[in-house]
């Protein structure tokens, strides 16, 4: 059936208790595989799938390349570990919606491989628009291969997951919820640019978060019109400003900042 998908645009799977797999791929050859890569698949739905392993199950060393791929939503697939192969996240030029919701078992967005190239995985993210993580305890970060190419591992504290280390430069609308095992959210050292399209944000119910806006952030905020955050015991503060000067805060200032929502 591959092959003969090439008009198709939106895919939704909703519901079907015994399914383990969307696209099956593995036994394709290259020239198959090159077929795939013509597809106009802009929207992609999977929710209820209780048995999924796997969405594309696909060589690591096969390229796929799902041009057209705008949003996808992936909400109770309890089963599945990761999302994207490799192969696919090398060809997702054009995913602006991000939606992943009670995926308790989770571990990764984008599948560890020693093959994927660090740019591939961070053009991905570039374009990124929209991202909503809900109930994901097991969620490490959006590309941790990229780090393991830079920076060892061992550097980082335990029980601080570097969730959207990565350079996330159009990112406009954030939201976090009921991700107990979460500390940090952005990471120490971030991409120049990255975040600064911020319009709204929101964090609900992370019970081991301290802050929500470390001083390497406030910079960022110019665009920020809304702010949500509720439900959380561990919080400290919400803008940690101890650490800035005069002219940082200045800047700070200027941020547009409609929506102000706290509630503990």
């Amino acid at each position: 059936m591959l092959g003969r998908l090439q008009r198709l645009e939106i895919l939704e799977v909703q519901n079907c208790d015994s399914v383990e797999e969307i696209f099956e791929l593995e036994a394709l050859s290259s020239k198959k595989t090159h077929a795939i890569a013509a597809a106009q698949l802009r929207t992609l739905q999977i929710h209820y799938l209780p048995k999924l392993k796997h969405v594309w199950n696909v060589d690591s060393q096969v390229i796929l390349s799902y041009q057209n791929l705008h949003s996808i939503s992936v909400q109770y697939c309890v089963s599945l570990k990761s999302l994207f192969p490799a192969s696919v996240a090398r060809g997702l030029v054009q995913l602006e919606e991000h939606t992943i919701h009670y995926c308790c078992m989770m571990k990764e967005i984008t599948a560890k491989d020693d093959t994927v190239e660090v740019k591939a995985v961070l053009r991905m993210a570039m374009v990124l628009k929209t991202l909503d993580v809900q109930c994901c305890n097991e969620l490490d970060i959006l590309a941790s291969q990229v780090l393991s190419h830079g920076e060892s591992r061992h550097e980082i504290p335990t029980g601080q997951p570097l969730f959207l280390m990565v350079g996330l430069l159009n990112i406009m609308k954030l939201s976090i919820e009921e991700i107990d095992n979460l500390r940090k959210i952005w990471y120490d050292q971030l991409y120049l640019d990255s975040f600064s399209k911020l319009e709204q944000v929101y964090v609900y119910g992370c019970n081991n978060l301290l802050n929500v806006f470390p001083s390497n952030m406030l910079g960022r905020l110019q665009r920020l019109g809304i702010l949500e955050v509720e439900n959380y015991d561990s919080v400290e503060e919400i803008f940690e400003l101890e650490a800035l000067g005069s002219k940082k805060t200045h800047a700070i200032a200027a941020a547009k900042l409609r929506t102000l929502q706290i509630v503990i």
